[in-house]
């Protein structure tokens, strides 16, 4: 049954004696709202304005109410929904839905996921940077003459690359890096001339390489690494 089906209707029966015409019933076919498109989640940067957007079929017009995590947002009442500045780490997995309504009904839809990326530190060596992301994400950029960057190649970078995950802490000096990750082991890569990867070689590494249990902190010199 469909919406055009809505309207008045009679029965007639009839037989070998005559016919007789019911009296006229009214026949209301509802169409709720039905969510086609949900609000997607994201990951946008502290500062940034993410916009979400939700799409319905059923009888219109339609009405919106956007809301943040289950309060009312004042004002959101389309079917997209921008917002601006956001804050880190209040907004971080934060959630955004939709209430689509018309006269039959009404709808909620999924929540969206709002995930902020911060940064939590950066160490610098001597051409090169590594980036720890708040999610525990680590990236690298820069020389990686020596495998610095930990991304199993030589070749330099010149925009960052996803590295590893569960990173606690990092450090970096001259042409080494140092990881240290939630679990308490330490990793370590790049220039190994004097040993100071820790991992019993003077070998250069350009994958990360396990050398310690049970590291609650990290510091390195030039040739020595302290834990």
């Amino acid at each position: 049954m469909a919406l055009k089906d809505t309207g008045t209707y009679t029965v007639t029966a009839a037989n070998s004696l005559g016919s007789v015409t019911s009296p006229e019933v009214m026949l209301t076919v509802l169409f709720p709202p039905s969510i086609t498109t949900q609000p997607v989640s994201q990951t946008k940067w502290a500062g940034d304005s993410i916009t979400f957007t939700v799409t319905a079929i059923g009888k219109t017009p339609f009405s919106y109410q956007w809301k943040k995590g289950s309060a009312d947002i004042t004002g959101a009442t389309s079917d997209s929904y921008t917002y601006r500045n956001i804050n880190y780490p209040a907004d971080n997995g934060e959630t955004f839905s939709c209430v689509v309504t018309n006269t039959d009904g009404s709808i909620s839809s999924s929540p969206a996921i709002l995930t902020i990326d911060a940064i939590k530190m950066v160490a610098a060596g001597n051409a090169n940077s590594l980036i720890l992301k708040t999610d525990g994400t680590l990236w690298a950029c820069g020389a990686n003459f020596f495998g610095q960057l930990g991304d199993s190649t030589t070749t330099g970078r010149t925009t960052p690359k996803l590295i590893m995950s569960g990173v606690s802490s990092v450090a970096a000096r001259y042409e080494h890096s140092l990881i240290l990750k939630t679990d308490g082991t330490l990793w370590a890569c790049g220039y190994n001339n004097c040993g100071q990867l820790g991992d019993g070689t003077k070998t250069n590494r350009s994958i990360p390489v396990s050398i310690a249990t049970g590291v609650a902190s990290i510091a390195q010199g030039m040739t020595i690494v302290l834990f």
